[in-house]
């Protein structure tokens, strides 16, 4: 079901807004955490669940805080989202994990030619 009512209304466009930046949150958070200490088998889980908690906590009520291209499928599946909703949602979402690994690439440049993140305290 395509609405385009919500392309009309500044709370759709804050939704989309939200899902880049909780994206970008969890993305930047938990990379970062697993570059930095990648030796620690608690920190990385941690980072990642807490970046979501903080994400849902703050933004949630905008957006229902999906952060990840599956569950906006299963919403859009289920019918809980319009098609022009889900595919923004995906779009922003793939937009804020892009701009979480750049800039985390600004901070932490790796070798060229290595783009994994166990070389960086070698």
């Amino acid at each position: 079901l395509v609405l385009m009512e919500d392309l009309k209304k500044l709370a759709f466009y804050m939704a989309i807004l939200a899902e880049v930046v909780v994206t970008f949150i969890l993305v930047f958070v938990g990379c970062a955490t697993a570059c930095s200490n990648p030796s620690s088998s608690l920190a990385v889980p941690f980072a990642f669940g807490l970046a979501l908690a903080a994400g849902i906590w703050t933004l949630g009520h905008v957006s229902g805080c999906h952060a990840n291209p599956a569950v906006s499928t299963s919403f859009f599946i289920t019918g809980n989202i319009s098609l022009i909703r889900f595919a923004l949602y995906v779009g922003a979402q793939i937009l804020g994990a892009s701009i979480a690994a750049l800039t985390l690439k600004a901070f932490e440049p790796w070798p060229p030619g290595n783009a994994t993140c166990t070389c960086l305290n070698a």
